[in-house]
């Protein structure tokens, strides 16, 4: 995520807090790859409960941040569940509210809240070249030719069977069907074991069977999409967090 953050503005410093194992210093955390394992896949309240803790550390202080980036997984939030639409009121009031309880610890910087929305995936699919479309030839599980039509197929399903017309165009609202939230990662992850999709394919892809991880194909795709394609089809949560760190 931080070189992805990087592509979007890399006049800004950014220095990561979570996850990151225990800290020493400011510049020993910039490079360091190990982790904290219970940091990892922090959300929703959780992952803001650590934001308030970690606001009142000696270290945020004297530091002297010039802005907060909180980025997250919107999932089910901020969406009318009756008209699947964006709901812009939830969202403020959330943004409003984190502000709020920031403020009570006297934290006054800029929070900036760039949410995946629905999740991360919806990034991938929108500069789906740099991802989907490329990621396993270049994990060689696939040569060029399978490559190039297991792109074709896999993102034909996904915006016939998954997105479906109602989301094909409005990915950051994806996905209550008739009153029941589908997650687009586990929906990815249930297309590609079933291998549905691939009913035609090549003897040898039975044999190599392709899966997704967000830990693993996720963090490889992250490195290679281009903001600015993802833009163009995120317009909503995207587009203001994309705004506002070009703006630091």
């Amino acid at each position: 995520m931080k070189s992805f953050v990087e592509r979007i503005n890399g006049n800004a410093d950014y220095t990561q807090l979570c996850p990151i194992a225990p800290r020493k210093s400011r510049d020993s955390i910039r490079n360091r790859q190990s982790i904290d394992n219970s940091q990892s896949g922090l959300t929703g309240g959780s992952l803001l409960n650590y934001v308030l803790e970690a606001v009142k550390k000696p270290y945020f202080i004297r530091e002297s941040y010039d802005a907060i980036l909180i980025e997250d997984d919107k999932d089910a939030r901020f969406i009318n569940e009756e008209t699947t639409s964006i709901d812009l009121e939830s969202w403020e009031d959330f943004k409003e509210n984190i502000q709020r309880q920031l403020a009570e610890k006297g934290v006054t910087v800029p929070v900036i809240i760039f949410l995946a929305a629905p999740e991360i995936e919806a990034w991938f699919i929108s500069d789906w070249e740099n991802s989907f479309g490329q990621v396993y030839r270049d994990a060689n599980k696939l040569n060029g030719h399978q490559n190039s039509y297991f792109s074709t197929v896999f993102r034909k399903y996904i915006n016939d069977k998954i997105l479906t017309e109602k989301y094909s165009e409005a990915i950051e609202s994806y996905g209550y069907f008739k009153g029941e939230y589908r997650k687009l990662s586990e929906e990815i992850q249930a297309a590609l074991n079933s291998n549905d999709f691939m009913a035609e394919y090549t003897p040898a892809f039975e044999h190599n069977p392709i899966r997704y991880s967000k830990r693993t194909q996720g963090e490889v795709m992250l490195g290679s999409i281009d903001p600015n394609i993802v833009l163009q089809h995120c317009t909503s949560f995207f587009k203001e967090g994309f705004l506002a760190l070009k703006s630091l």
